[in-house]
């Protein structure tokens, strides 16, 4: 018998941070995940994607970088496919909303950088019976987080997930021994989203522009 019992964790997507007091928000994320590239060794690729939600609302057209999104089950996304497999991101980010009904037309350029992670200081094997301290590998050359403001760290496992948002000057996280029996064990992941944020009023209606870097990373959980 092959099978393998082990309890899996399905793979997380990039977490939508959340700006308390906004009526809406425009998320820019640059993705990275690790790949072998031959002569060179392990390397980082990223991919960069949008995401717009306003309430649920139809807002009209809406473009990240002059690329359009699509409105799916309430939220506007940017997909990478077809001739378009990633938003290139330089040292700020444009938005354009055409409005409509409750959301105003939209113009703005966020002028900071998207962080991009390119590994996790942390090890494959984690185990749920002591504490955890992990965080974003700094010395990875492929690391360019200096923009984030903060960062939010997560831990999924087939249990269910935990996390904590630290000050970006924070350079490691620690879950105790306690929260990590809530994670279960198994196949899981560990996760760190470094982000900016800035929030404009348009006549009363507030909008965070948020600029997020992810990496996920997969481990076993023990």
């Amino acid at each position: 018998d092959d099978k393998d019992d082990t309890p899996q964790t399905s793979q997380p997507s990039s977490p939508q941070v959340e700006i308390a007091g906004t009526d809406a928000a425009m998320i820019a994320i640059s993705t990275g995940t690790q790949v072998e590239a031959p002569f060179i060794g392990t390397i980082t690729q990223f991919v960069g994607t949008a995401v717009a939600n306003f309430d649920n609302s139809d807002a009209g057209m809406v473009t990240c970088e002059g690329e359009e999104l699509s409105l799916n089950n309430g939220s506007y996304i940017f997909t990478p496919g077809g001739t378009v497999a990633t938003i290139d991101f330089g040292s700020s980010v444009a938005w354009a909303v055409a409005g409509k009904g409750s959301v105003p037309p939209i113009n703005y350029t966020y002028s900071r950088a998207v962080p991009q992670i390119g590994a996790l200081d942390a090890e494959s094997s984690v185990s749920t019976a002591s504490d955890l301290t992990f965080g974003i590998d700094y010395t990875n050359s492929f690391t360019a987080a200096g923009s984030a403001d903060s960062v939010l760290y997560y831990v999924h496992g087939p249990g269910g997930s935990i996390h904590k948002t630290v000050a970006a000057s924070v350079r490691t996280v620690t879950f105790t021994k306690s929260e990590m029996s809530a994670v279960g064990t198994g196949a899981g992941y560990l996760q760190a989203a470094a982000y900016n944020y800035t929030v404009q009023n348009y006549n009363g209606y507030k909008v965070a522009f948020v600029n997020e870097g992810v990496f996920t990373k997969g481990v076993t959980l023990e």
